[in-house]
């Protein structure tokens, strides 16, 4: 499903399929137009045979991060996550941008944490 302009909205018409498919480990989402992440997240918690998930290329905020970091905590399977971290704030104050990205590390420690089957963890940030 990589690089092929899929939306939330088309992502919500994918996700049961996904949610319950027996056989799918590696799902790759990257380079999308993806940035609500409860239907991602949702995948996460119950897909019980996911191994990789990738979101890189997809602008992800706080809020939906903070979604998929809850999903990790109750996910058993999954080996390898990779997904952009957006830290920047529209008015640009410096204030804000700092308390986001002390959300976002403490989310990060938070998903190490609480997910003992976690082998790769790739956060990168988006300019």
């Amino acid at each position: 499903l990589r690089d092929n302009g899929i939306t939330d909205a088309d992502f919500e018409l994918l996700a049961p399929t996904l949610l319950t498919h027996p056989t799918l480990e590696d799902l790759d989402l990257s380079k999308n137009h993806i940035s609500q992440t409860a239907v991602v997240a949702n995948i996460i918690s119950n897909n019980s045979v996911l191994q990789k998930v990738n979101l890189l290329g997809n602008v992800i905020d706080v809020q939906n991060f903070e979604s998929i970091a809850v999903a990790l905590r109750s996910n058993s399977t999954l080996k390898c996550m990779a997904l952009n971290r957006t830290a920047r704030i529209a008015d640009g104050e410096i204030q804000a941008e700092l308390e986001t990205e002390l959300e976002i590390v403490r989310l990060e420690l938070e998903i190490l944490k609480d997910n003992s089957q976690l082998e790769h963890l790739t956060l990168t940030d988006v300019e």
